[in-house]
């Protein structure tokens, strides 16, 4: 159980990471 918790946050950190490197991105553009 802690496992799969652990994965599903991991997986939810890097979608949140990608976000924001996206994001940051977009913001330099302007």
């Amino acid at each position: 159980m802690t496992k799969i918790l652990e994965r599903v946050l991991t997986k939810d950190l890097e979608i949140n990471k990608i976000d924001s490197e996206e994001i940051d991105y977009i913001i330099r553009k302007l």
